[in-house]
Parts: structure tokens; C-alpha cells; sequence
């Protein structure tokens, strides 16, 4: 029998992976410029952190977790989100003890058991920022723009969307739950199953439903904001106002609260267009308490987390049809015994001596080789023969004029110049 993929799992071909190759490189460009250090956890952690860092009452550590005792008999889970595990790393690393802040950026591998939809996999791919040690919203706001250029540069059309969600102290908090629950309180048996069960352990989660007959319900809930404490309103009026004098376009969504627990104060969210309905491409926001919650001290951190499977799905639906893949600059092509000696010689030189992108099909006719060259989408066909050999000279095809040109085999070294331009 055919073995075939895991439901919610896929495979990167050759053509799709030169765009992921695009937005990761983009990401650590972007990230090294913002000063942005690269950090790498394990894909394997203890259950524990993802229940205390992330919350027992969400749905990814209710519904979607890999999770599973080792041969030590110790429950283990495959990462389902990277804060967690970045803010494990800060600790264990002593990075804090070295002075704030300290930033970080990581790319890596997600696992959550969820319905696959477009873009949202059961294996998927985030890259996020996380910058610990600074409360002040000058570092809000930086790291939006750090998300928001990435973007730009990929050429992706998006929205950012912000909210005031309270901040961690009781007083706030309270505030925010029992607004929330005073508010459903009179729909709750209209209400689905989960969203029941949210309205006792975690109210703030009943925003966050993607049922229809909730999100109908909440349509009128005024806010989280309206009912935070003064000091999340006064600082939440200053990431707005740095947005106002950057120019930076975004939209106030008085119930967006990411499906996190560990947000505090500030969240924010973009949506990109080509997605569908559940457009969001990446978010994230303040989280204030999980470097103590995780055993630390009292560290503020604020973060984001993007899926690059989105991001790409974004990209495409911008610039339908553009290739991002490399198409090679010379094909070479060969005739006769001694050509096919001296192929693989030329081949590395130009390769490895002239840094030139190149290729060639072996066990193929010449007109088959050249249907080749042309299906590769090669800018020219580097032609060699036994005569040629014996003549000194080789033939360059450019495959987009047809015009050829002879190249003495003595001047090879300087192909990149034949046309005058850099091939």
C-alpha cells in the first residue's frame, strides 16, 4: 500500500520553497536590523510549560496539543506556540542577569492538533520576536514596525488592528471579567458548548469564539478597554498617539484578544487580504507576567508570532502567478563523446570558478536537451560539441533572442563580460 502524508501535515516542493526561503531570509534581515539576536529551542518541551506559560483554559492547550508521556514516563509536548519556550530559554540562559533588554527572534516548527484549513496546518511554520526587560510603549510600537516591515518588504497588503485588554493586576482584571460575564451572562444558553465552559474558567475567551451564533452575540460587547483600570487606558492612549505621529495606519477592535492567555495591557493583530475569512496573518502584544509566572522576576516582554504558511498565502494572493524560484543563467548542452567528457569540467567552472548559476540533463539527445534548456527557463544555452572541442570554441545561445555568439575556449574566464552585462 501507499503511505501517504499525515491529514493536516505537507511536503515543501523545489518551486514553493524558494518563497519560504525569501520570507525567512527577509525575517532575519529585517530582525538583525532592529538588533534582534536569533534563538533556536527545542521543538520538544515539558507539558508543564505550555499549561503555565500559555494557560490550561485555552484552546491550544484544551483541544491541540502533541502531547505524550517519553520513556521516562514524563509528560512531554511538541511546541505548540514559541513565546513559551523563548521565555524558558531567557531564564535557564541567565540572559536577564546580562542587563535589559535582551531581543530575540527564532523561525521554527509549530505542532497543534486543529481542523486544516487555508494556511493553518497541523505542522506549521511561525517566526516572532520577543523583547524582553522594557515597559514603555516606544518598544510596543517597535515592535509592530520590526512585524510590519517584514510585510512591507514582501509586498503584502495587511491592516493592524489594537486593543486594551487590562493589565494583570487583580483590580483591572476583575474589572474586565466581571464586565465580560455581566455582558453574556443573559445569552449564555443561546451560547455554544465551549463558550459556556469560558464563561466560568475564562470569560475573556468568549471574544475570541469563531462560532457564528457567539461572534452574533458579542457584536455588541463595547470593550475590554472601556473597563480596564486607569493606568492600561493611559498607556494604551500612548501607543496611540506614537502610531498617530509614525503614521501608522491601524484600526481600534474593542474585542480582539488574541487566543492567548498570557496577554496583558496591549494586543494587536494584522489581517492580510487573499486569506478568507479568518484573515489574520500574524499578532501579538504585551505580556507582562509570564517571565514571573514561568519562575522568574518581574520582567515585562512584549512579542509577536507570524505563520510563514500564511505569510506566503498572502504574498501570492498579491502577485498572482510570480515565480520566486531561480531559473538558471547558462544551460549547458553537449554533442558526442568527447564534449560529454569535458562537460562536467565546464560545468564546475563555471559553478565554482565563475559563481555562475548552471545546469545541464544527461542521457538526453540534443533536441531533447534543448527542450530542456528552454522549459528551465535559462537566460542561455552554452553549447559544446566534438567539433567545437577540436575547433577551440564553444557557442552561447542567449534563449530569449536566439542571437549566438562564439566563445574561444581560452575565454571562458570572461563569460561574465561576453555581452557586456553581468549574465
Amino acid at each position: 500500500m501507499k503511505i501517504n502524508i499525515l491529514k493536516g501535515m505537507y511536503d515543501v516542493l523545489p518551486d514553493d520553497a524558494a518563497a519560504w526561503q525569501l520570507v525567512e531570509k527577509t525575517v532575519r534581515d529585517v530582525c538583525n536590523l532592529y538588533g534582534f539576536g536569533e534563538i533556536r529551542t527545542p521543538v520538544l518541551e515539558k507539558t508543564e510549560l505550555f499549561e503555565r506559560g500559555v494557560g490550561k483554559q485555552t484552546d491550544i492547550v484544551k483541544k491541540e496539543m502533541y502531547t505524550f508521556n517519553d520513556k521516562g514516563d514524563r509528560s512531554v509536548t511538541l511546541r505548540p506556540e514559541g513565546t513559551a519556550s523563548v521565555v524558558r530559554a531567557y531564564l535557564e540562559s541567565g540572559l536577564g542577569a546580562q542587563g535589559e533588554p535582551v531581543k530575540f527572534f527564532y523561525i521554527a516548527p509549530m505542532f497543534r492538533y486543529e481542523r486544516p484549513q487555508a494556511g493553518r496546518f497541523r505542522q506549521h511554520v511561525q517566526f516572532g520576536a520577543e523583547y524582553f526587560g522594557i515597559k514603555d510603549p516606544a518598544a510596543d510600537v517597535e515592535t509592530i514596525l520590526l512585524l510590519l516591515s517584514i510585510y512591507d518588504r514582501l509586498d503584502i497588503k495587511y491592516e493592524l488592528n489594537i486593543n486594551n485588554v487590562g493589565c494583570g493586576k487583580a483590580g483591572c482584571r476583575d474589572s474586565i471579567r466581571d464586565g465580560v460575564k455581566k455582558y453574556f451572562e443573559r445569552n449564555l444558553p443561546k451560547m455554544c458548548d465551549d463558550c459556556r465552559l469560558r464563561y466560568e474558567s475564562n470569560p475573556l475567551r468568549i471574544l475570541d469564539c469563531k462560532k457564528e451564533s457567539c461572534m452574533e452575540i458579542t457584536e455588541g460587547f463595547s470593550g475590554t478597554g472601556e473597563i480596564s483600570c486607569p493606568d492600561c487606558k493611559q498607556y494604551y492612549g500612548e501607543i496611540k498617539k506614537l502610531l498617530d505621529e509614525n503614521a501608522i495606519k491601524y484600526s481600534e477592535n474593542p474585542k480582539l484578544v488574541r487566543g492567548l492567555d498570557y496577554y496583558t495591557t496591549f494586543v494587536f493583530e494584522v489581517s492580510a487580504s487573499g486569506l478568507g475569512a479568518q484573515n489574520s496573518v500574524g499578532g501579538g502584544g504585551r505580556y507582562d507576567s509570564m517571565v514571573k509566572d514561568l519562575g522568574g522576576s518581574d520582567v515585562p516582554a512584549v512579542g509577536f508570532g507570524s505563520g510563514i504558511e500564511r505569510v506566503i498565502l498572502a504574498m501570492k494572493s498579491r502577485n498572482p502567478g510570480k515565480q520566486y524560484g531561480t531559473k538558471p543563467k547558462i544551460f549547458v548542452v553537449f554533442q558526442g563523446e568527447k564534449a560529454y567528457k569535458e562537460m562536467l569540467p565546464v560545468l564546475s567552472y563555471l559553478r565554482n570558478g565563475l559563481n555562475i548559476n548552471a545546469c545541464a540533463v544527461f542521457g538526453k539527445s540534443l533536441k531533447a536537451q534543448m527542450r530542456a534548456a528552454n522549459k528551465s527557463g535559462a537566460a542561455y544555452a552554452f553549447i559544446i560539441g566534438d567539433r567545437e572541442i577540436e575547433e577551440g570554441r564553444y557557442k552561447l545561445k542567449n534563449m530569449e533572442t536566439g542571437e549566438e555568439k562564439e566563445i574561444r575556449s581560452g575565454e571562458i574566464e570572461n563569460l561574465n563580460k561576453i555581452f557586456g552585462v553581468s549574465i
